[in-house]
């Protein structure tokens, strides 16, 4: 997908997914041409890597 519908589905802005691509992204990517692309499966590998369970009780 791209990266608008990518920032979407993780509720952030296409900046970060910029600056994340840009310090050494964390969440892998695909470049055609100028065009960068991002696998459904990998975003959510990267909520699953980042899901933080429990809460304050």
């Amino acid at each position: 997908m791209d990266q608008r519908r990518a920032a979407d589905y993780l509720g952030v802005s296409t900046k970060w997914l910029e600056r994340d691509r840009w310090i050494g992204a964390s969440i892998p990517y695909v470049k055609i041409g100028r065009a960068v692309r991002y696998r459904a499966t990998d975003l959510a590998a990267f909520v699953d890597r980042n899901m933080i369970a429990g809460g304050a009780k």
